[in-house]
């Protein structure tokens, strides 16, 4: 492990992967969403914590296993589309 990496602090993580980093991360994902019934759901909220996580398992190497296993962050979340038909959101894995 190299030395000069020093462990997170959970409130740096907070304060530098805000709402605004988060959507500028997601933003070709959340192009195609209804922002407005995004943030009415609070989901933006599980997707920053979610990035907020994956940023954290990914600090000192890429770890593939550990960032699927986020994946149920974010498993029941509502995905509203501009064109209303929702179909993220309808899908039954």
């Amino acid at each position: 492990e190299n030395e000069n990496i020093r462990h997170l602090e959970g409130h740096e993580i907070n304060l530098f992967i805000n709402e605004n980093l988060m959507l500028n991360i997601l933003q070709r994902w959340l192009s195609a969403t209804n922002m407005t019934e995004l943030k009415a759901n609070h989901s933006l909220r599980t997707l920053q914590k979610f990035v907020q996580k994956a940023f954290v398992v990914n600090y000192n190497s890429r770890d593939v296993d550990a960032t699927k296993a986020l994946d149920k962050m974010t498993k029941n979340i509502a995905v509203p589309s501009k064109n209303g038909k929702n179909i993220a959101s309808r899908l039954q894995l």
